[in-house]
Formats: structure tokens, C-alpha cells, sequence
């Protein structure tokens, strides 16, 4: 797996480079197209009619792809909690959206998004609906272009991806802020545990860590960038 986080201060979300589809969704696929191929006009290439286990492999696939990560808000996500965020939306009904809704590369995991809450403590897929969205998380322009405040704040110096992160997901949502501040206060009293002569050398260990994990530390974006320009002071 390879999972970029920036060393500049851009590290709000994960740049997450796809990997192949799961050999079982790419035969899936396949046995549905020869269905609609018997059928005509059918429509049965769509991502509700795959098979259950089939759905299971999709999301340990993405699990794994994102390092147990939220696409959007980098909170921790399991195979229990996550959802599947079709970056195109599925739902607006052309032959094309059928196709998009099976791809694997248009596929992101990501979290309940505050589902059942009242709309403004909603973030991710479930506060953006079907809007469409400028900031992609596959795109390595868009998340060098994000940048954020010690106490959580995202912004994007491009306006288009600043509304989707304030708006359309909704990622300045106040938890999450206080969310990502507590990560960082937890690091910094973590390294000062180990006194101001161990400082430098404590970054260095903390962020060759996290950059390692497979299974990604919550809001690791934040952590690694303290870190680093710590490092980079030095």
C-alpha cells in the first residue's frame, strides 16, 4: 500500500492512491454484464446488485487502501462502521452512473458521517449527499492545496475546495476541530514526557512511526505535520 502524507502543511486529508479491484468485484461485474447483454435494458450493472461477499471485499480492500481512515475527515473507520462514498454519485439515474457505481477506483471508504444527528453535526458523505464535489483525496494538487490552523481549522486557498471542505462536507464542523486539537495536545504532551533534550530526537521517532503504520493513527495528518516542521527547525 502507499499512502502519501505531505510534508508541508497539507496534510488534512488523505492523498489515496487506488489500487486494482478485488478479483471478486471484477468477476461480479462481469456476470452482470452478460446478464444485461441476455436482457436488454435491464440495467443490472449496478452497485446494489452485487453480491454481499462481494461488498465485504470491497470494504476490507478500502480499509486497508486508506489505513483505517475516513477519506474526508481521516476519523477512524472499521469494516462495522464505514460506508461506501461513490465520489461520482450512484444515484442520478444515467447508464454512465450504473458504470461509475461498480468501479473500484471511483470507490472511497469513509465514515458514518454523523448519521441521524440534526444536519449541522453532519460531515463527509452523509452531510454532501449527492452534491458534486471539486476536492478529490485521489488528486495529489487538491490535497497540497488544503491547509489548516493548531486548532483544526481547514482551508484551501483554491475557493472551490474551500467551500466543499466548509460546506459540502462540512469538515469545520466544531468536534472535528476539537477532535484533530486534542490529537495534536495528546503528541505534544506525549514528547515533552520525554523532556526538552530528547525533544528532536522524540519527533523524529513519532514521525517515522506514523509514517510506517499500516493501520493509520486518527488524524495523522495534523500529527505528522507538527512533527515535521519541528524537524525541519531544527
Amino acid at each position: 500500500m502507499l499512502l502519501l502524507i505531505w510534508n508541508e502543511w497539507t496534510r488534512i486529508m488523505l492523498l489515496i492512491n487506488k489500487h486494482g479491484a478485488p478479483n471478486s468485484l471484477i468477476s461480479n461485474v462481469k456476470r452482470l454484464r452478460a446478464g444485461e447483454k441476455t436482457n436488454s435494458g435491464s440495467r443490472q450493472v449496478q452497485y446494489r446488485n452485487l453480491d454481499p461477499d462481494v461488498k465485504h471485499d470491497i470494504d476490507a480492500a478500502l480499509i486497508i487502501e486508506q489505513g483505517g481512515l475516513c477519506a474526508y475527515c481521516m476519523s477512524r473507520i472499521s469494516s462495522e462502521t464505514m460506508h461506501i462514498e461513490h465520489y461520482h454519485a450512484q444515484h442520478a439515474g444515467a447508464d454512465d452512473d450504473d458504470e461509475l457505481s461498480v468501479r473500484y477506483d471511483n470507490m472511497l471508504a469513509v465514515c458514518s458521517g454523523g448519521e441521524g444527528n440534526p444536519r449541522p453535526q453532519q460531515t463527509c458523505d452523509k452531510h454532501r449527499g449527492n452534491e458534486p464535489l471539486t476536492v478529490d483525496p485521489r488528486r495529489e494538487d487538491h490535497i497540497r492545496s488544503i491547509t489548516y490552523k493548531s486548532d483544526g481549522t481547514i482551508s484551501s486557498l483554491n475557493s472551490d475546495i474551500n467551500k466543499d471542505l466548509n460546506v459540502t462536507l462540512n469538515l469545520n464542523m466544531r468536534q472535528l476541530k476539537n477532535d484533530r486539537a486534542a490529537a495534536l495536545d495528546t503528541l505534544k504532551k506525549q514528547l515533552l514526557s520525554h523532556g526538552s533534550k530528547k525533544f528532536i530526537d522524540m519527533c523524529r521517532y513519532y514521525a517515522q512511526r506514523y509514517e510506517s503504520q499500516q493501520k493509520k493513527t486518527e488524524y495523522v495528518g495534523i500529527l505528522l505535520d507538527y512533527l515535521h516542521r519541528k524537524l525541519q527547525r531544527q
